[in-house]
């Protein structure tokens, strides 16, 4: 299983501090700005085991469209959504979808991938 996440976020410190922990983490790291840079990424092609979205992004793709998108065309792609404006219950996702509100330790964010990707913690 490809260890590679693609991290989705429009504020540039938080994306490259989530990019940094992810890299010790020893995945293969992609960023984009807005979810129209990640469907871009996603057509290309470029193996993504997980992607780390914003909700609230610029742009004409923000979260939840990017979310809709993943699910109809790259169904295995895991997604963890963050927010911190709006949550989401885990009624409104799909099984390789999961949700995490802002703030949030960064930790945190790698930990549910791990899990999402390997079924444990342990990645």
């Amino acid at each position: 299983m490809s260890k590679s996440v693609l991290i989705v976020e429009d504020e540039t410190l938080i994306r490259a501090l989530c990019a940094d922990v992810f890299r010790d983490a020893e995945y293969e790291v992609i960023e984009a700005e807005n979810g129209d840079q990640a469907l871009d990424v996603l057509r290309s092609g470029i193996p993504v085991a997980a992607i780390v979205s914003d909700i609230r992004m610029p742009g004409r793709t923000d979260g939840m469209a990017l979310r809709r998108e993943v699910e109809a065309n790259w169904p295995d792609v895991k997604m963890l959504l963050t927010s911190g404006h709006r949550r989401i219950e885990r009624s409104e996702l799909s099984e390789n979808q999961a949700f995490i509100a802002k703030p949030y330790q960064v930790l945190d964010l790698v930990q549910q991938v791990d899990e999402m990707i390997f079924g444990n913690a342990t990645g």
